[in-house]
């Protein structure tokens, strides 16, 4: 296991360095969202999406904007959270935190650079993203249960409580968009 998530971190990580370098943004912002985004961190939750993949069978590869997309946001909020008017906090995994290296105002903007940055990935990125929505649209005019989910992916309440406890309409989105229309 140890392994994998290595292995997952890694591939995490090249994505977002990726997508990170094809930034235009003033030096102080591209600069403050790379501090902020390549800090270190496990990449979990990334990581729990190709697996999600993996268990659907999808190739990981059609999830690297997605995955992206969660860290991206996942850092938009500790950097926020770091901020004077929250937690005030100078440090974050042994490093000066984002509103310390760049003023609290930076700070803010570069939080919302990351978040704003997510969104433009997903919809830019993830090739199957129209048809994905489109197919949801028509099949779900509302919330799916969590019975309805499971029967779709023909799996027992069981196994689906397993792998997630909840999964949101957007949460269906992200992996529809990943995995593609695959009627």
């Amino acid at each position: 296991m140890k392994s994998y998530l290595d292995k997952m971190q890694k591939r995490v990580e090249k994505k977002l360095l990726e997508y990170l370098e094809e930034l235009h943004y003033p030096p102080v912002m591209s600069e403050g969202m790379k501090y902020a985004l390549l800090n270190g961190g496990k990449r979990l939750r990334p990581i729990l999406h190709y697996m999600t993949l993996e268990l659907l069978g999808v190739e990981i590869s059609k999830g690297d904007a997605v995955a992206s997309a969660i860290e991206m946001i996942h850092t938009y909020s500790l950097v926020h959270d770091d901020l004077p008017a929250l937690d005030n906090d100078d440090y974050r995994r042994g490093k000066l935190t984002t509103h310390k290296v760049y003023g609290e105002a930076n700070g803010i903007l570069v939080g919302d650079a990351l978040l704003t940055y997510a969104f433009y990935i997903v919809a830019t990125k993830s090739k199957e993203i129209e048809a994905a929505i489109s197919k949801l649209e028509s099949e779900h005019k509302r919330t799916p249960t969590d019975q309805e989910i499971a029967a779709e992916l023909d799996w027992t309440m069981d196994q689906y409580d397993k792998v997630i406890s909840k999964v949101s309409f957007i949460g269906v989105v992200a992996l529809e968009a990943s995995a593609g229309s695959e009627d």
